[in-house]
């Protein structure tokens, strides 16, 4: 028989673990209504703004110091900018970085299987490339569609291509 005003070992294991199981779910709830109230609380306070209008640049006459991209949302041309001018990454890292958040921004604006336009400085060689990689072409396209004659791209051809253009100034 235990003594008066003593618990088993087997007892004082279920309370331990029964208020420990409280714990954890007064922690849980408390924490979720507070997360819930400032997340709320943050949503009232910030401004409504919409990703497809974005504030004038400060350089209107496009004219940068040092490094310029553009992206189809403000936020992801100043992360674009910051990779490149500020941590020193190259053209392509700024692109990279710039396409990721356009990702998130506007995942309806690019992903797997998209065209895209790009234009590259090379300060060394003080040449610009241009490269125009768009969707896929019409069943008719061909690859030299573009290299031969003056109207080779109004005539038909026989394989369906992507449509993909480079050039150099």
């Amino acid at each position: 028989m235990e003594k008066a005003g003593t618990i088993s070992t087997s007892r004082a294991w279920a309370i331990v673990t029964i208020l420990f199981c409280a714990a954890i779910v007064a922690f849980g709830l408390g924490f979720g209504i507070g997360l819930q109230k400032s997340y709320h609380t943050g949503l009232a306070s910030a401004p409504l703004i919409s990703p497809l209008f974005s504030p004038k640049s400060p350089s209107p006459e496009g004219k940068y110091r040092f490094a310029a991209v553009a992206a189809d949302n403000a936020e992801c041309s100043k992360i674009g900018n910051h990779v490149m001018a500020v941590q020193g990454g190259s053209a392509v890292d700024a692109a990279i970085a710039a396409i990721l958040c356009v990702g998130i921004h506007n995942m309806q604006s690019c992903g797997i299987g998209g065209g895209h336009f790009l234009m590259y400085y090379n300060r060394h060689l003080d040449k610009m490339h241009s490269v125009v990689s768009r969707e896929q072409a019409p069943s008719m396209a061909t690859e030299d569609m573009f290299t031969s004659e003056k109207n080779s791209s109004s005539t038909a051809g026989k394989k369906k291509t992507l449509c993909f253009s480079i050039t150099n100034k």
